[in-house]
């Protein structure tokens, strides 16, 4: 699927991409293809030719079905030097037996890609199309209607969302680019993180910085199932959004916080395309609801400016919003069935209730212990000796009841062998004892689970 991204630009420049010398330095010498898309049959006529120094490739099909109309598509690429500028124009037979037409200008230059469509009178659909996802907008006697989301699926366009309420929250502009070694991604020093996953076909928001990206955008990149990679610079909507539409067939969504000396990526953040049945890190909700937005899986504790990670369900990435007590915190990444928030550094250590906001609807309130984990100091490894490793926990309620998970890596192992082990907090403190298998240091990791009702309490 070929990439369409739309620029404003002035009328005299529409002008000057859009026409056709009339004398051209070479003579343009059209070829003739036929081929069958779907149901249609294709007649494309495609000419290349120079005119002065630039080169222009124009492509003019005619889409036909039991000989009959049903479409035309022209595109022309315009490159002098090192800028491609494109125009694209669609005129097909619809229903109520007038036409619809679609026209847009585009330029691949991301520091000025934003869209531009040419209205003609009439009823029409305008569409802008991106790696197999659409916004369409229908126009009706000259007055634009709510737009919606589309994604291309089992052979079809099939609508995802309608525009309204959450319409304003959208907008940025995606364009895509080819990066060099040593370029930067844009990114700036404070928390910028994708959800750890996203549905096929669904939208991923993330929150920049005020600032990030500047004039040129963020640097995100898409791999499909075969790892072929799509690098593009995203700019953020006016609530400073990066909004990352996930087309089907993408397996990862990444955010790139530089392109090394090799021309490798240097990844911030990661995003697994796909629906998991787990998250790891996370404590399963006993009774999740059933309808509206809903949280299936959290950290039944955290501490103060932790990352939280939460598995979710039928909420709009637009308008998902957490709180804690009221207290309202913007997601840092959210997509259709997980997000990433961060606790504020001040809250106090004590049970809170943790909401999701989502189309005006809210989740069931869940209780989170916000609670300060202290790891008494470990020497490093030495083969066969056995260490005792002590965790102060702070802020559990009087009487509450907390396990606490264990992860070994690195130069130890736990008694028995394996890696991990479990130790309940008493007296507000866990215990484990891990054995050195080399020199080295040892790298433990824990997670403290507490005792709910509403949670199912595991690793």
């Amino acid at each position: 699927m070929s990439m369409r991204l739309p620029l404003a630009i002035p009328l005299a420049a529409l002008l000057l991409v859009t026409a056709i010398p009339a004398t051209a330095d070479a003579p343009p010498t059209a070829r003739h293809e036929t081929h069958k898309e779907g149901a249609y049959d294709v007649e494309t006529t495609i000419w290349d030719y120079v005119a002065g120094d630039c080169h222009l490739h124009e492509d003019n099909s005619r889409y036909t079905h039991l000989g009959a109309f049903v479409k035309n598509i022209r595109s022309i690429a315009t490159t002098c030097g090192t800028r491609t500028y494109t125009f694209h124009s669609t005129l097909a037979a619809i229903a109520n037996g007038r036409n619809h037409k679609d026209e847009q200008s585009m330029d691949n230059d991301p520091s000025t890609c934003s869209s531009l469509t040419h209205i003609e009178s009439g009823d029409f659909v305008r569409t802008q199309e991106i790696t197999g996802q659409r916004t369409i907008t229908k126009v009706l006697s000259g007055v634009a209607q709510p737009p919606s989301r589309a994604i291309y699926k089992n052979g079809k366009w099939v609508t995802v969302s309608g525009g309204g309420p959450a319409q304003p929250r959208s907008g940025g502009s995606a364009c895509p680019v080819t990066p060099v070694a040593g370029e930067d991604g844009g990114y700036g020093p404070g928390v910028t993180m994708l959800p750890p996953y996203a549905g096929s076909g669904s939208l991923i928001a993330v929150q920049l910085t005020p600032g990030e990206g500047g004039a040129q955008g963020v640097l995100v990149v898409t791999e499909d199932q075969q790892h072929n990679k799509n690098y593009q610079r995203h700019k953020p909507n006016t609530i400073g959004q990066l909004l990352i539409d996930v087309a089907i067939g993408t397996a990862a969504v990444e955010l790139v916080k530089r392109i090394d000396e090799h021309g490798a990526p240097d990844v911030l953040s990661r995003s697994t395309v796909g629906n998991p049945v787990h998250i790891p890190g996370t404590d399963v909700v006993a009774n999740p609801s059933s309808s509206g937005p809903s949280i299936l899986e959290c950290t039944s504790s955290a501490q103060p400016g932790d990352l939280v990670t939460v598995h979710i369900a039928r909420n709009d990435p637009l308008t998902t919003q957490f709180s804690l007590d009221g207290r309202q915190i913007t997601p840092l990444g959210v997509s259709d069935n997980s997000a990433l928030f961060q606790i504020p550094v001040g809250t106090s250590l004590a049970n809170h209730a943790l909401v999701m906001e989502s189309g005006g609807q809210q989740s069931k309130a869940l209780n989170l212990a916000i609670v300060k984990l202290t790891s008494e100091p470990v020497a490093p490894s030495t083969p066969g000796v056995v260490q005792t490793v002590k965790v102060h926990v702070e802020g559990l309620a009087p009487g509450a009841q907390a396990t606490m998970f264990f992860e070994v890596g690195g130069a130890a192992t736990m008694l028995d062998g394996s890696t991990t082990a479990s130790a309940p907090v008493i007296n507000g403190v866990a215990i484990v004892q891990m054995r050195g298998t080399h020199a080295g240091q040892a790298l433990l990791r824990f997670h403290l689970s507490v005792k709910n009702p509403q949670f199912i309490t595991g690793p």
